[in-house]
């Protein structure tokens, strides 16, 4: 790469005339594959001299002021979309902020990138959403229908480092996993001009709407099949109870020896590879999730036989529930979510996108009062001589919530404004284990 300014300046007003004039053409003349409802469109379009901007400061998730521009145009396929209008606040469900707000007349010179490169989305350091934002787009990989590239381009956040800084281990894992061979990869921390872009569609997309096309499942289900290993454990427990976060399944240890001892495997997936994972699923009857980021595994595992089971860890109920089943509801034998679960408010607020003050739900711990587990454990069929006692469960339990609450105190003394009134609420919830 060597650096240039070549860059063409952006132009707000011809940018919002070409658009609409290229959206009405892509109407008569796009290679649509639409296969069902509410199906992401499969299609990747090479582009030629495309100028990329990283993300700023303060972006995530659900904003991003960057993005690849082509003769003044955003390139709509390279927009990250969910498939909630929630999400964004608009009609048009796409994260992206409009590139007047992109700040590019202050960004340093572009720098060449020569070769063929496959568009890989914001890169955002996120489990979860690196398999539901990234990896969707790396299906041409998986048809073997695109010539050799020279690797995958990734967005990522503007600052002085070089761009082909690696990226995070599991992500390296992930791609590896789905390419079948060391594979090159930009990170883009700087303005870039990039000599050929492969843009592809998500081929499935985060959110409750997602339904991923029966084409890229087969892809998925294939390229799995190519990798096969021999593993066999019939019942598996997912377990977050490793994760130092405080959005935890409180006495989840209580939970996985009573499993254990009915014959599950208790499965920490952040100490094994994204492929052990995979293989390990596929085999399975039974799999047993504590709502997280380890349930988008199976967005990349195609078909599989098991009866998958999520523990709820509350908050936004309805759209949450939709969203979790709709990573697997199309792929698994059934899909089962337990969401009867207790939960404080949330400890502290905090500012979106939208710069509106929104609880942190997703922070809060849950758990089960006693009723709440006996019912859990009838669903996954588990012994009655297997569950204990209201007395037994109440004293497993009381050293995990008062471990909980001490943490939870210290949050406290700098988010004093919502605590106190969830805290309270905890702990007169703890009274009625």
């Amino acid at each position: 790469m060597s650096a240039s300014n070549q860059a063409t300046p952006y132009n707000a007003e011809q940018s919002t005339q070409a658009t609409k004039q290229t959206m009405a053409n892509l109407v008569d003349s796009a290679p649509f594959r639409v296969l069902g409802p509410h199906e992401p469109l499969l299609r990747a379009r090479t582009h030629e001299r495309v100028d990329v901007y990283p993300l700023l400061e303060g972006d995530s998730f659900s904003k991003q002021r960057g993005g690849v521009i082509k003769d003044n145009i955003a390139i709509a396929d390279a927009k990250q979309y969910r498939s909630l209008r929630q999400f964004t606040g608009h009609d048009h469900p796409n994260t992206c902020a409009p590139p007047s707000t992109w700040e590019m007349t202050r960004r340093k010179p572009h720098k060449q990138c020569s070769g063929l490169w496959l568009f890989g989305g914001f890169a955002i350091d996120h489990f979860g959403h690196f398999i539901a934002d990234n990896c969707h787009r790396f299906w041409p990989l998986l048809e073997q229908t695109i010539p050799d590239i020279e690797g995958i381009l990734f967005i990522g956040f503007e600052s002085d480092a070089d761009q082909s800084q690696p990226l995070s281990s599991f992500q390296k894992d992930i791609i590896s996993y789905l390419t079948n061979r060391p594979t090159q990869t930009i990170l883009a921390t700087q303005s870039l001009t990039i000599e050929r872009l492969i843009v592809p569609t998500q081929a499935n997309t985060l959110g409750p709407l997602s339904e991923p096309q029966k084409h890229y499942t087969n892809l998925l289900t294939q390229h799995r099949r190519r990798r096969s290993w021999r593993i066999n454990r019939k019942k598996i427990y997912i377990s977050r109870s490793k994760l130092r976060t405080q959005s935890c399944l409180i006495g989840e240890h209580v939970i996985e020896k009573i499993l254990n001892d009915a014959g599950f495997l208790i499965f920490h997936p952040e100490e094994h590879s994204f492929e052990h994972q995979i293989n390990l699923y596929k085999t399975a009857d039974m799999l047993v999730f504590c709502e997280g980021s380890a349930i988008h595994t199976l967005d990349l595992a195609g078909d599989i036989r098991a009866d998958v089971v999520i523990i709820s860890r509350g908050g936004l109920k309805n759209r949450r529930n939709q969203s979790l089943q709709s990573c697997v509801k199309h792929t698994a034998h059934s899909c089962t979510l337990f969401s009867d679960v207790q939960r404080h408010p949330a400890i502290r607020h905090l500012t979106n996108s939208r710069h509106e003050s929104i609880p942190a739900h997703w922070e809060c711990g849950t758990w089960l009062n006693y009723q709440q587990l006996t019912s859990f454990l009838q669903l996954l069929n588990i012994q009655k001589k297997l569950i204990p006692s209201h007395a037994e469960y109440k004293a497993s339990l009381s050293p995990y919530l008062l471990n909980y609450i001490t943490e939870a105190n210290e949050t406290c003394a700098t988010n004093q404004k919502y605590s106190a009134r969830a805290l309270s609420v905890l702990l007169k919830k703890i009274k009625s284990l």
